[in-house]
């Protein structure tokens, strides 16, 4: 059932295949989710970051995307009438598991909107 013994779910660790995967507040590439509809084919066709020369500046700049679907939705950005809105953005390269290559997890963080605030590396 995953739940823990006194309460919720504790964390679970799931296997995910290579290569590109959405994070949103649904599951892992939730086609339900309009940013995962609207934004995973744009990342798809984009060259992929260079984690080893530090080269992300493509996808830091999509994940500031305001564009939207015909609703309104699907933003990568949110700043909503509602007062929803994105207060932070990740992006995270795993090495392959046991490349044995000595290379490490990457993760590149911005605490806020990612188009007004600067991306940093975090240490693992």
């Amino acid at each position: 059932s995953g739940l823990g013994p006194d309460g919720p779910p504790g964390p679970q660790a799931h296997a995910i295949s290579g290569g590109l995967a959405m994070l949103t507040a649904f599951d892992l590439d939730d086609v339900a989710d309009p940013r995962v509809r609207l934004h995973r084919p744009r990342f798809e066709a984009a060259p992929p970051p260079d984690p080893d020369r530090d080269a992300w500046s493509k996808w830091e700049a999509m994940l500031a995307s305001r564009d939207a679907d015909a609703d309104g939705e699907g933003a990568m950005t949110l700043a909503l009438p509602s007062g929803f809105a994105t207060t932070s953005s990740a992006l995270i390269a795993l090495p392959r598991h046991g490349a044995g290559d000595g290379r490490r997890a990457v993760f590149r963080f911005a605490d806020g909107h990612p188009e007004s605030i600067s991306w940093r590396a975090i240490t693992l």
